[in-house]
């Protein structure tokens, strides 16, 4: 039976998915018995703040947001942090002897409020431009940085200055481009938990030469100078920085750690002592090491270290306890799993077994345990389980079929659980400390996949050539099943990303059900060298771009053909970023395979992607020039035979649109035909509802008209 739905352009081109109306950033209230989370209004993208009592009475707004014009700096964070939606972006809440204190991040700046809202520009800094901002233990006082400096305000309006930057290319309180966009490390501020001690990162990125980014598109066209990291060039220089933050202290400090341009400050933590820590990966990221720098300036120690010949995963989590062990995650037999370091950093695994923990979302040192998010399925689900820290036992908490995140509330009595499924958008739940439902959290908990007029996709289980199992998602046409209809291959591809997962997001693919409603199959199939199946299933691409992962997109198109009985002359793919990447690849390398593709924001040479990234997986240009050389897909452009259309966005300035360019210069020289499509005011993902609109045109209307049957012939 057909869908109930007809998907059109307009909700291909949403931001927030169908369905995911729900709450996001979910915390529990100190002082009060409800929940506060981040929520959308009227608009599918403007969200504002809610408190959401557990006592029956239903959700309020304390906050509105409204959709606005950003700062030039503003836009890069969201970039950086790959925020899409308006309004309110982010909250904290402090316990205070008045009552909870809420500080809300919007486009206008941090506004200061309560549970009866009241919001307005925290006293003293109204008109200042902050780029970040914590709210200090007490909820009267905040740590700020912006305008090149760090400061601490407190609510009756004064403020003083805790460091300054200086001069141009140096930053304090922030995050460096590589950790924020590689690192997941946005923030450069972290206060101790009693408000006494501030750390922070200071950055001097002038070693980095400035890369102009022209604004044509504009009124008044300008140039925009960023300070990107190529592979195998300079990295900032990046130091550790501890100061006080009581009234009576004064200065910016001392340095704790010269982190230097050939390591990577990670994570920075608070230990129950109220000594500082510090993780700090090695540039090439195949040594860790967590060092503890005491607050009264004696000898820093080294608390936990690791090495391989390989490179190490970010952690899922860290747990530093009182009686001075590190509970965190690391490799062991080729899966994530829990770890003790004790204190003379001698490693004992918790977990094993052929699953992943992909989150340490609590310990609880009394009772000798910690909750855990793990892979489940064969990697297709999270569970959430908890396990005994003295024998190891593990017992399920949320474990039915889907995905499930959740939150500890401070008592550790009751969790908040966010699950999502094919057949269900996210909801939010209350449930004691077992996972016995208590409540419900969501305004549209009726949702799924049925009312909403969905299909679900078909998940299915095909071989790589050397027989691995490789997970994919079929999105099929309505009607009965025929012989010799076309296909599409939705890609990415690449390292740290799974997109085949029991979760809403895969229903909720409206580009793939689109397609899927005009009568092409579209396949959607994680790789080798994807994430969600272990460290040593990821590192299946290190120092081999364009090689495994593009084999078994090949055969995920073999499987379509047989099983299918798809068109093998009528084949297509696309994709985005890393994706688009893969797409080009996949045409110029096999073009008996793929006759049509739309590569979005490609990197065409990763010899001119950046450092964090790039080095992680394929080393550096100088140690791996083969590596770069087989991913450089320049050389290739004489090899197009299908129908290619490019878009970009013409101020990417993560893929820089210099990648489209040389590529089109080389297709010019190779005397290629091709189309590409440019975003002027675009940067890495078009956010404007008119330029989202018209990708999704271009791009399905490439796909549908060049995979369209032939005409019969008379």
């Amino acid at each position: 039976m057909p869908p109930a739905r007809t998907i059109d352009v307009e909700d291909a081109a949403r931001l927030l998915p169908l369905g995911e109306t729900g709450p996001v950033a979910v915390r529990f209230v100190p002082g009060r018995d409800a929940l506060a989370y981040l929520r959308p209004q009227d608009d599918d993208t403007v969200q504002g703040l809610w408190l959401h009592p557990l006592d029956g009475a239903g959700p309020r707004l304390l906050l509105a947001g409204r959709a606005q014009a950003y700062t030039p700096a503003e836009v890069l964070r969201r970039e950086r942090a790959r925020i899409t939606r308006d309004g309110v972006t982010s909250f904290q809440v402090a316990d205070a002897p008045g009552g909870p204190v809420f500080v809300a991040r919007t486009g206008d700046g941090f506004l200061r409020g309560g549970p009866d809202g009241g919001f307005a520009p925290w006293p003293g800094l109204d008109g200042c431009t902050l780029d970040d901002a914590r709210l200090l233990a007490g909820g009267r006082r905040l740590v700020y940085a912006g305008e090149d400096e760090i400061g601490v305000a407190d609510a009756d309006g004064n403020r003083r200055v805790v460091a300054q930057a200086g001069e141009e290319g140096i930053s304090v309180g922030l995050a460096d481009y590589a950790a924020a966009e590689e690192l997941g490390r946005q923030e450069g501020l972290w206060p101790s938990p009693d408000g006494r001690y501030l750390a922070y990162a200071r950055v001097d990125a002038r070693p980095v030469a400035p890369l102009p980014i022209v604004h044509g598109a504009e009124a008044v066209p300008w140039t925009e100078r960023i300070r990107y990291p190529f592979a195998g060039g300079p990295n900032a220089l990046v130091e550790l920085w501890l100061a006080g933050l009581d009234p009576d202290a004064a200065g910016p400090g001392r340095l704790v750690e010269a982190i230097g341009p050939d390591r990577y400050l990670a994570r920075v933590a608070w230990l129950p002592g109220g000594d500082l820590a510090a993780l700090v990966y090695g540039r090439d990221q195949h040594a860790w090491t967590w060092t503890a720098y005491p607050t009264d300036g004696s000898a820093a120690r080294v608390l936990a270290a690791a090495s391989a010949d390989h490179w190490l995963d970010l952690p899922a989590g860290f747990w530093f306890c009182a009686d001075g062990t590190l509970l965190t995650t690391a490799e062991d037999d080729g899966h994530a799993h829990l770890v003790r370091y004790d204190a003379h950093g001698q490693a004992t695994f918790l977990t094993r077994g052929d699953w992943d923990v992909t989150d340490l979302v609590d310990v609880d040192e009394g009772a000798g345990s910690a909750l855990l998010q793990i892979t489940a399925a064969a990697g297709l689900e999270r569970h959430i389980v908890r396990v005994d820290l003295a024998g190891g036992r593990i017992t399920t908490v949320v474990g039915t079929p889907g995905t499930h995140a959740a939150l500890v509330a401070p008592d550790r009595a009751r969790l908040v659980v966010q699950s999502s499924s094919r057949i269900h958008p996210t909801q939010t739940s209350v449930c004691d400390r077992d996972g016995l439902r208590l409540a419900t959290v969501d305004a549209d908990r009726g949702a799924t996949a049925e009312a909403l007029g969905l299909v679900p996709p078909r998940l299915v289980d095909l071989a790589a050539d050397d027989g691995t199992t490789l997970h994919a998602a079929l999105y099929l046409p309505p009607g009965e099943p025929r012989a010799g209809r076309a296909a599409v291959v939705s890609v990415y591809g690449g390292p740290h990303a799974q997109r085949v997962r029991e979760e809403w997001g895969l229903t909720a693919d409206l580009r793939a059900q689109y397609l899927a409603q005009q009568g092409l199959v579209v396949l959607k199939l994680d790789n080798r060298g994807s994430e969600g199946r272990g460290p040593a299933f990821s590192r299946r691409v290190e120092h081999a771009f364009a090689t495994v992962e593009l084999d078994d997109q090949v055969a995920g198109v073999r499987w379509l053909i047989e099983h299918e009985g798809v068109d093998a002359s009528r084949v297509g793919i696309y994709g985005w970023s890393y994706g688009g990447f893969i797409t080009l690849h996949a045409l110029l390398r096999h073009p008996d395979v793929f006759c049509v593709g739309v590569s979005g924001a490609p990197v065409t040479d990763f010899r001119r992607y950046d450092t964090a990234y790039t080095e992680r997986h394929l080393g550096t240009p100088a140690s791996h020039p083969d590596a770069y050389a087989r991913a450089d897909v320049l050389p290739l452009a004489a090899a197009l035979r299908g129908q290619l259309l490019v878009i970009h966005g013409l101020v990417d300035e993560n893929v820089h649109f210099a990648h489209t360019a040389r590529l089109l210069r080389a297709f010019i020289d190779a005397g290629r035909r091709f189309e590409v499509a440019v975003l002027p005011t675009s940067r890495h993902l078009p956010r404007d509802p008119a330029t989202r609109r018209f990708v999704e045109r271009r791009t399905v209307a490439w796909l549908v008209e060049h995979l369209a049957a032939p005409e019969p012939r008379a």
